[in-house]
């Protein structure tokens, strides 16, 4: 015996073959899980972009970019082409500091040179001078220590801290 069709399903009616609607809850929770997909497909991309404008910021106030790296180097490169040797210092001549200050290992100023410190009144054998980008610095080798140096050490100094 055939099914006798509602008058209110309107697809079976005109089409026969048709596959029966779903109701109207269903509807609704399709919809509502659509909606919740989206409200959070939002939300984390929305919470991304923030962590990632943040990546980029901590990256920014730490890294170096790599045009600062080149011309940091190649300045360092220049600066070492410009130092000219000066005629050794005659021998076993001393000089005291005036002005405390650091004993380097290389005649330039960076924080990886230093030795150590010089005291006011240590008494230093001079070893050889050189002028650096209109600098003069002196090898030293100290002979009186009164800092934290001890005697027999070496290393550069700047004249300004010499007399």
């Amino acid at each position: 015996m055939a099914q006798k069709t509602h008058s209110s399903d309107w697809d079976r009616l005109f089409n026969p073959n048709a596959p029966r609607r779903r109701g109207p809850i269903a509807l609704f929770i399709t919809v509502s899980l659509v909606i919740c997909f989206l409200g959070v497909v939002m939300l984390g991309s929305g919470f991304g972009a923030n962590k990632y404008g943040e990546y980029i910021e901590a990256r920014a106030l730490t890294a170096t970019p790599l045009w600062k790296e080149y011309y940091a180097q190649q300045t360092a490169t220049a600066q070492a082409q410009q130092v000219t040797p000066v005629a050794q210092a005659p021998a076993e001549t001393r000089a005291n500091v005036v002005n405390g200050g650091n004993l380097r290992s290389e005649p330039r100023i960076a924080p990886e040179t230093i030795v150590g410190q010089v005291a006011p009144g240590e008494v230093l054998v001079l070893l050889e001078n050189r002028t650096v980008d209109n600098s003069v610095w002196h090898r030293v080798r100290v002979v009186e220590p009164k800092g934290g140096l001890s005697a027999g050490t070496e290393g550069w100094i700047n004249e300004t801290l010499l007399k």
